[in-house]
């Protein structure tokens, strides 16, 4: 669910990356290693680097 929202910010808004991170922080989500959200761990996110985690939808 996380993923397609982002997704969604990303690709189908055009929000940065860089402030796709503020949004997800400033909501209190975190990434699934508990750390705040960066551009580099959005982009970790939607090329699926947290998939084989299975904590992307988290």
């Amino acid at each position: 669910m996380l993923k397609r929202y982002v997704r969604w910010l990303v690709h189908g808004c055009g929000v940065t990356q860089a402030a796709t991170a503020r949004v997800l922080n400033s909501t209190g989500q975190r990434t699934p290693t508990g750390r705040e959200w960066q551009a580099g761990t959005v982009s970790n996110l939607l090329n699926g680097r947290y998939d084989r985690r299975g904590t992307a939808s988290r």
